[in-house]
């Protein structure tokens, strides 16, 4: 009986997710456009233009570039107050 149930629960989910993808398919909306797929989702929908813009705009300060190495110095503090060595 169990067995029975296990597939009845495929075949119904099964052909339930087959009718809603067909629908989908044929609507034109399980495809995203050429357009948006050449420029790439995360930059079409997720980033605005200027989000990650390397010139200063008006009015705004550059800011300090600092890289962070996992088990290296604090950022913001001086190095000599680190006990280890630093990786070359």
């Amino acid at each position: 009986a169990q067995f029975i149930l296990c597939i009845m629960v495929i075949l119904w989910s099964g052909s339930l997710s087959a009718i809603i993808f067909l629908l989908l398919k044929l609507t034109g909306t399980l495809r995203i456009s050429e357009e948006v797929e050449a420029v790439g989702m995360d930059e079409h929908h997720h980033s605005p233009a200027k989000a990650y813009s390397l010139t200063a705009s008006a009015g705004a300060s550059p800011q300090k570039v600092v890289q962070v190495v996992p088990g290296g110095p604090p950022a913001d503090g001086p190095k000599d107050a680190w006990a280890g060595a630093a990786p070359a």
